[in-house]
């Protein structure tokens, strides 16, 4: 299951709270709120020690929290936030 998806069982779930989980990540990494949410969102990845971190305070594996999504041989993990893709055009990064 990945991070995303743990939130939005939270959100979903009845008495669920998907703030203790971005609370969770930020005290096991020291991130800011915003890092966090942007790790949530897709926009970045967390690095290997961060990911492992963060899946040691959940009890999961890290890398299965934050996985790699490929598609056409590029990431599309960089590729999410549109204001970026206008700044460098078409250009997967």
């Amino acid at each position: 299951m990945t991070f995303r998806e743990m939130y939005q069982n939270l959100l979903t779930a009845r008495g669920g709270d998907p703030r203790a989980l971005i609370d969770t990540a930020m005290r096991a990494t020291h991130a800011a709120p915003n890092t966090v949410r942007s790790w949530l969102y897709g926009y970045r990845r967390p690095d290997k020690l961060k990911r492992e971190l963060i899946g040691e305070a959940l009890g999961v594996d890290g890398d299965e929290l934050f996985p790699v999504e490929r598609e056409r041989g590029t990431s599309t993990i960089l590729v999410k936030n549109p204001k970026r893709n206008r700044k460098y055009g078409n250009v997967d990064i």
